[in-house]
Parts: structure tokens; sequence; C-alpha cells
């Protein structure tokens, strides 16, 4: 018994830090694609293909006025970045789970960045 609770212990361990690894590697790999889309001229959409589940959990991707925030659900354990500081000069907006492609849009001429499926 002792070892099948060390087990589970090891699991769970190695489970919460893979999810908080993906979830900043996710953020950090959205914050520099819309970096790289907004020194465009021109309105862009991403298109990003998450797997559907890591580690047996699904991954929510929102974007809302104090920035990017990445979940792993069911739990809900996030990352958030201020998205430096875009949303001083963008509207952030939208909120998809990893079920489906992500697109993630680059609205220059109206001044947002949406994230929807």
């Amino acid at each position: 018994m002792l070892i099948g609770n060390l087990l589970r212990f090891r699991e769970h361990t190695f489970r919460t830090s893979l999810l908080e690894e993906m979830r900043e590697l996710i953020g950090s790999y959205i914050e520099a694609n819309v970096i790289l889309q907004k020194s465009c001229d021109c309105d862009s959409i991403l298109n990003l293909r998450l797997k559907n589940k890591t580690a047996e959990r699904f991954i929510q991707v929102s974007l809302q006025k104090n920035g990017l925030k990445i979940v792993s659900l069911p739990e809900g354990y996030f990352y958030i970045s201020p998205f430096f500081n875009l949303n001083q000069t963008y509207t952030l907006k939208g909120s998809v789970v990893s079920v489906k492609p992500i697109k993630i849009i680059v609205n220059k001429t109206q001044n947002y960045i949406e994230v929807k499926q």
C-alpha cells in the first residue's frame, strides 16, 4: 500500500509539473506570435492547434483585460501573462478550450486581438 501511494504521489507531481510547463510554453508561444504579427502592417490570423488533451487535461486559452490566461481544466491551475502591455493599445477578447483548433486574430484596423475557434 505504501508503494502504491508513493507511485500515485509521483504521478501527481509529474503531471502537475508537466502541466505547469505546458501552460507557460503555450503562453510564450502565443505571445511571441502575436508580437510578430503586431509588427506586420496588416491584419492577421494565427491558427494554433493544441493537442486535445495534455496529461489527460484540457487547456483553456483566454484573452482578458489583464492579459493572456492559460488554464488547465478541470483543476483550474493557470498561467497569466500581462501580454507585454498590448492590452493598453488593443482590446483583448475571447476564450476557447483545446478541443478544436484555435484562431488568434490580430485586427489592427479595429485595434483588437481575439481568440476563437
